[in-house]
């Protein structure tokens, strides 16, 4: 949110407070007054979340835009409008946290892929911290940041489940009490231990410094903590989660050739040489920019001016039954080009095929290297050699030594 103040047209808005001053101010007002209008409103729109405070709501909310270059963009104006709340702003806010609700719930053919227990089993038996840390403790780490699509405090009970574990929070849960084995697996040796690269191989790490799931940071340590020197991280500036597919060329070109997956391809074909990685895309990443795509400004916000403009529900009406198809391209791009993930897997997909290819010509190729290796060498044997078995009775009689004998002329 600090880049607002390097966008005029964000900081703009945010002359006398700046865009983090005034969303803290914005909480605090819904903890304060939650009968407030745009309090209420989220409450009532949200109102499923087993009675949260709207604070904890709104975090959520804006935190799921940081997962898009393009709906990030939407974060200041709703700021903005959340702050002053007027009559046309109620009417641009409802409006954008309904389609935002619908957007997010869109399903893909990648959701086929999705298992959520899978994700909780390794979450849990991987990452989680243990003991089981209070729920106050939990809920604090989450209050204490402005933004946040997180809020882990609410999956304690489902860790105490999964894990059975003996502890003071999971006891008090009571939640793991039944009779069989927990959906969980135990840490071995190598668990939190830094790697040794070994000397035929190298590591590629890929990082952006505006990544909100896996900040940047921990990129560099695991740089410094792998034991080699075949190794480098390259940085991208502006990307959000994932840099294989959220690395577009193009600004505005959801089908743009992502700089990631280029690296990728660049690393596999120089077989691993970081020497000859060829980084030039880099270079020409698209600049940060908070400027909201006008097809996401129509759909979301519905005005013709994301700050002050008044609601005009057409305009989201011209966007989802254009040709251009927002609503239906919208459901590939909620996880950021989504079509680079299928390119991904189809990328490995032939290189283990490729690889397999080659394995097997390479086992028919040394066959018959031998093959006619042998023939050459009965090729080479003189003609009137004829090559015998020894009688069974003769074969253990230690006056026999050779396995041939010569033909009578």
């Amino acid at each position: 949110m600090a880049l607002c103040a390097s966008q005029s047209e964000c900081s703009e808005r945010f002359v006398s407070k700046s865009l983090p001053v005034t969303l803290q101010n914005v909480i605090t007002l819904f903890d304060s007054n939650p009968e407030s209008t745009c309090a209420a409103l989220v409450s009532d729109l949200y109102g499923d979340m087993s009675g949260e405070p709207a604070s904890y709501m709104l975090r959520r909310v804006l935190g799921s835009l940081l997962q898009s270059s393009r709906l990030r963009t939407l974060l200041p104006p709703v700021v903005y409008r959340l702050n002053r709340c007027a009559f046309n702003d109620v009417k641009i806010l409802t409006h954008f946290f309904t389609n935002l609700n619908n957007y997010l719930s869109w399903s893909s053919e990648d959701d086929t892929f999705d298992s959520t227990l899978l994700y909780y089993l390794i979450v849990f038996s991987e990452m989680w911290e243990k003991p089981e840390q209070s729920i106050g403790e939990m809920i604090l780490r989450f209050t204490n940041a402005r933004v946040s699509n997180g809020g882990t405090y609410a999956d304690i009970p489902l860790y105490c489940a999964f894990s059975k574990e003996s502890s003071p929070v999971c006891d008090q849960l009571d939640v793991g009490t039944y009779d069989a084995n927990g959906i969980i697996y135990n840490r071995d040796q190598y668990w939190n231990k830094s790697a040794t690269i070994p000397n035929q191989a190298s590591v590629l790490l890929l990082s952006s410094k505006l990544d909100p799931q896996t900040p940047h940071k921990y990129a560099k340590y695991l740089l410094e903590a792998l034991d080699g020197s075949k190794k480098e991280l390259i940085t991208f500036n502006c990307a959000t989660h994932g840099t294989l597919w959220t690395t577009s060329m193009e600004e505005d070109e959801d089908e743009s050739v992502t700089c990631g997956m280029r690296l990728l391809m660049s690393y596999v074909s120089n077989n691993g040489d970081l020497d000859g990685l060829d980084k030039s895309c880099v270079d020409e990443m698209p600049a940060f920019n908070l400027t909201p795509p006008l097809d996401y400004q129509y759909f979301f916000l519905s005005t013709d001016d994301a700050y002050n403009g008044e609601y005009d529900e057409r305009l989201a009406e011209i966007v989802t039954g254009s040709s251009s198809g927002f609503a239906r391209s919208a459901a590939t791009t909620t996880k950021e080009n989504t079509t680079y993930k299928t390119a991904f897997v189809v990328f490995l997909v032939l290189f283990v095929v490729t690889l397999i290819l080659a394995v097997f010509f390479a086992f028919r190729w040394f066959n018959l290297k031998s093959e006619n290796a042998r023939r050459r060498a009965t090729d080479d044997l003189p003609e009137d050699i004829e090559i015998s078995t020894l009688p069974e009775n003769q074969a253990g009689s230690p006056e026999l030594t050779t396995a041939y004998s010569q033909r009578p002329k």
